[in-house]
């Protein structure tokens, strides 16, 4: 049987000794409902069938028991497969109890073992494809038209590929080996000792992702060929030519941690991709694929620009990598002045200042939306599918219809939660008591209130975790609003003054304000982690109606409310780091100009010395003395 109204996909059947397969022919499968008993299966979704872009469904009485806890489904992207696992180890002679056959009902003959006895049309549309087979040409049968010389270069791309990235992983397996080993045995000195162990597996690693450039040019990948070329090069140039070359620099701590920071990007990175050759999803692979690059690019960033700013004084002193004038070219390069163009663009104070000025204000505003306004979290409940799931059971006997309480429960009603509101999208249940947002929608407030009565006494602990966690959230928001606020006025003297303890006052208040935001938003995830995982109460997950736990009824998902508030957090991040590297900048420009100064107060500065070798006045160009001057008559009275 089928409900009125729904379309039916053809769904192919067949059996083993021990198990029912049933094929859906229903491509991109969305919001299933699912309904699986002993002697009775529900399905019903969105996708596209022999009628297009469309809701199906099939309801269908079983000929004999299955076991529902031992049964299972997939949905891909071509089709929906049910593997149901039979009561007793016979063969069905039909799939249904009806001997009536559905005209949607096909034999999967690739799978079934015993010959249905109802197969009558289905075994002569074989012997008719048979025969049609049979009476092609045999020159047609023989050819292949290519396809074969096609999928055996296909095939060579994906093992060249599979093999490339599994040697480069395997290679970065090797030197991830290699910092756990020497800092096992030598601990912290490893960071001083280690690069010589490091330089030649890691620099033929380096020159073999030259691959990655060629392979979207080859067309063997998607993709431009330019993102891998330039990280490619920047790394090239800080492998092969400010750290190789200096050994100052390759015992210094930023070099061990920037090797680190790359192997540990190569290492997240792929794997990724030899699953994806394969179209193979592992949901933790992707995810720290996508996630990591958040940690890991910052902190390769930072190493870099330390070393960098290391290798200026060395270049200078060894004039490696320049160019000077006269030559053929009639051109000159200087290594150090093109690395303090750098890093002048990259930490100039002024720029810097600039940038996280407009950060900071930027993230405030982020936060107070995200702050005061009501999408965190949002859950959509989908009425319609609710009512045809409960139809479906009150129609198979199951005794399902609406509750008594559908109305008012406002767990039957899609609604946005955020810190101090839950708002209802479109209807509101008609006995609660709601007001109006100053968005137009209907809100109730979420009680953080701690009863003084007996009624606190009926709590668990685990409520209380719950009670106390979701009040730390508001309570480390304000907090870090109110270091926020004091920031603002450090950073105004600071930049007026150019001062650089209160740039990095500024600094160090927006770093404790992002990390307070930081765990306001880990206590918010906790709370959502309680309701759904370990509460028992009237409102937790575990106590909503079973309806509602069904695939495709409720969906959650993070609002825009969120997001904007982790934008804000990582601004202001952001923001802390350039007020700091900018209080670096300004300290470091005061002590040059205060050693420049210096200079001409020493006598022993080279510049004041007596040239020739003759020491004394007379060596120096213009009067030896002012017979007017305050300072009477000497060698320095000018």
């Amino acid at each position: 049987m089928n409900i009125t109204g729904s379309l039916s996909p053809f769904v192919y059947w067949g059996q083993t000794s021990d198990s029912i397969t049933l094929i859906i022919d229903l491509k991109n499968v969305k919001s299933p409902v699912i309904d699986l008993k002993e002697k009775s299966l529900y399905f019903f979704a969105v996708g596209i069938g022999a009628k297009g872009l469309n809701e199906y469904s099939i309801s269908v009485v079983l000929h004999s028991d299955v076991v529902p806890e031992k049964s299972f489904y997939k949905i891909s992207d071509r089709n929906v497969e049910f593997v149901l696992r039979k009561k007793m180890m016979i063969s069905w002679p039909r799939l249904l109890e009806s001997p009536a056959k559905p005209q949607w009902l096909k034999v999967d003959f690739d799978r079934i073992k015993q010959q249905d006895f109802d197969t009558t049309s289905e075994d002569s549309e074989l012997e008719e494809l048979n025969n049609r087979t049979n009476r092609l040409p045999r020159m047609y049968k023989d050819r292949n038209f290519g396809r074969g010389r096609k999928n055996r270069v296909q095939d060579f791309k994906t093992a060249y590929l599979f093999l490339y990235n599994l040697f480069q992983f395997v290679g970065y397996i090797y030197i991830f080996v290699i910092f756990f080993i020497h800092y096992f045995k030598e601990g912290p000195e490893t960071i001083q000792t280690i690069y010589p162990s490091l330089r030649n597996p890691i620099k033929f690693l380096n020159l073999m992702q030259i691959l990655e450039i060629l392979h979207p040019l080859m067309g063997y990948t998607d993709g431009s060929a330019m993102m891998p070329f330039f990280q490619l090069l920047g790394r090239t140039f800080f492998i092969f030519i400010l750290i190789d070359y200096h050994i100052e620099i390759q015992s210094h701590y930023a070099t061990f941690y920037l090797l680190l920071v790359y192997t540990m990007s190569e290492l997240v990175r792929y794997p990724y991709y030899m699953l994806h050759i394969f179209k193979v999803n592992i949901r933790f692979v992707t995810w720290i694929r996508y996630s990591a690059w958040m940690v890991l690019y910052p902190l390769g960033f930072i190493f870099e620009g330390i070393i960098l700013y290391l290798s200026i004084p060395l270049l200078e002193m060894n004039e490696k990598f320049s160019i000077f004038l006269p030559n053929a070219m009639n051109f000159s390069f200087y290594m150090p002045t093109f690395l303090k163009l750098y890093l002048n663009f990259v930490l100039f104070p002024t720029v810097t200042l600039s940038v996280a000025t407009v950060l900071s204000v930027i993230a405030v505003a982020c936060l107070a939306i995200g702050f005061s306004t009501d999408n965190w979290y949002e859950i959509r409940v989908d009425t319609n599918r609710t009512r045809q799931y409960l139809d479906a059971i009150n129609n198979d006997g199951g005794g399902g219809s609406l509750p008594s309480d559908y109305d008012s429960n406002y767990l039957y009603y899609s609604r946005d939660e955020g810190l101090f509101r839950v708002c209802f999208a479109d209807k509101k249940p008609k006995e609660l008591s709601t007001y109006l947002s100053p968005t137009q929608t209907e809100c109730f407030n979420i009680d953080y209130y701690i009863p003084e009565n007996k009624e606190s006494d009926s709590f668990t602990d685990t409520r209380w975790e719950r009670l106390h966690m979701a009040r730390s959230v508001v309570a480390l928001y304000i907090m870090a609003f109110f270091f926020i606020i004091l920031s603002f006025f450090t950073g105004v003297a600071g930049c007026w003054k150019r001062s650089h303890a209160n740039l990095v006052s500024t600094g160090l208040l927006q770093l404790f304000s992002s990390l307070m935001d930081a765990g306001a938003m880990g206590l918010w995830h906790a709370v959502q982690f309680y309701d759904h995982h370990k509460l028992k109460d009237e409102y937790s997950y575990a106590a909503w109606p079973d309806v509602l736990k069904q695939p495709g009824v409720t969906e959650f998902y993070y609002g825009w409310s969120y997001i904007i508030a982790w934008i804000g957090i990582s601004q202001l991040l952001v923001a802390s780091i350039m007020f700091l590297s900018a209080a670096r900048c300004i300290r470091s420009e005061k002590r040059l100009e205060q050693t420049k100064n210096m200079q001409y107060l020493m006598p022993v500065y080279p510049d004041k010395r007596s040239p020739y070798g003759l020491n004394y006045a007379y060596a120096y160009p213009g009067p030896y003395t002012y017979h007017g001057s305050q300072y009477g008559m000497g060698p320095y009275a000018y």
